[in-house]
């Protein structure tokens, strides 16, 4: 496949990258920014199709990037090179690596998540921070779990700073966005315990039988779970606070809860 060069910083296909950083107009076009070598890979690797791949050599790092640009041409992804000035119009982040892809938007279903035979889920209620978001993706990957199910999600999944946070880990987890309804009913349909994260619960995280089907329920860190969440949850746990701090990171929470689960089912 041939490779075509875009040289105007005012070309139509440039002025569409810029305008895929607001949420309205990934929504509209179905389509969402993949940028950097580390994020890219991962999305070719789990075999999530490419609309198109934009790339300037002068950004280059490392021989990985032209090994990528080969593979997007083995993959008939169509190429598109830039010149530095209009690369640094698209691209989001200070020191560019040179490759930015535009992906499909997909939307998946509870109903098609595939459950282990020990199912293991994190739940995660109004988050707003796409960095918080992004790395909580990363913690839900690192341990295996079955998926992570947003209800009420400030920020979508597709925004570009939660595809970085994510290191492009959000490919290879399942990820649904459920109304609260819907969520209750496919726990209830699948045997699932709920277990909610709260300050003022009395028992300890380590405390609470993780080693059943388990899906664990955290809120904002500004403003926790609401009553609804917490009358809904079958148990309420606690990650208990010996310093100043009042909360802690819902990446950091989830992780903890998450490996000491991991720790129940292996012990």
């Amino acid at each position: 496949m041939s490779i075509s060069s875009i040289q105007s910083r005012q070309n139509p296909r440039i002025k569409h990258l810029v305008k895929l950083r607001n949420r309205s107009e990934r929504n509209r076009h179905n389509e969402f920014l993949i940028e950097g070598l580390r994020e890219l890979s991962h999305a070719l690797d789990c075999q999530k199709p490419l609309k198109e791949l934009y790339f300037c050599s002068d950004y280059f790092r490392n021989d990985e990037a032209a090994l990528l640009i080969d593979k997007a041409q083995e993959l008939t992804i169509p190429l598109i090179e830039l010149t530095p000035s209009v690369f640094d119009k698209i691209t989001h982040r200070e020191s560019p690596d040179g490759l930015l892809g535009v992906a499909q938007t997909w939307e998946t279903s509870l109903k098609e998540i595939k459950l282990s035979s020990n199912p293991l889920l994190v739940i995660a209620d109004s988050i707003e921070k796409p960095g918080n978001l992004g790395s909580l993706m990363r913690s839900v990957e690192a341990t295996g779990a079955d998926a992570l199910i947003l209800c009420n999600p400030i920020t979508d999944i597709f925004n570009p700073n939660v595809v970085r946070a994510s290191q492009g880990l959000l490919f290879s987890l399942p990820i649904v966005v459920a109304s609260a309804e819907e969520i209750h009913t496919f726990l209830k349909e699948n045997t699932i315990h709920l277990i909610a994260t709260t300050p003022q619960a009395s028992t300890h995280y380590w405390d609470a039988d993780l080693r059943q089907p388990t899906a664990i329920l955290m809120g904002s860190e500004k403003d926790g779970l609401d009553e609804h969440w917490l009358n809904q949850a079958d148990t309420q746990v606690t990650i208990p606070l010996e310093g100043k701090a009042d909360s802690l990171n819902i990446s950091t929470a989830a992780v903890l809860t998450l490996y000491e689960a991991l720790r129940q089912r292996k012990g």
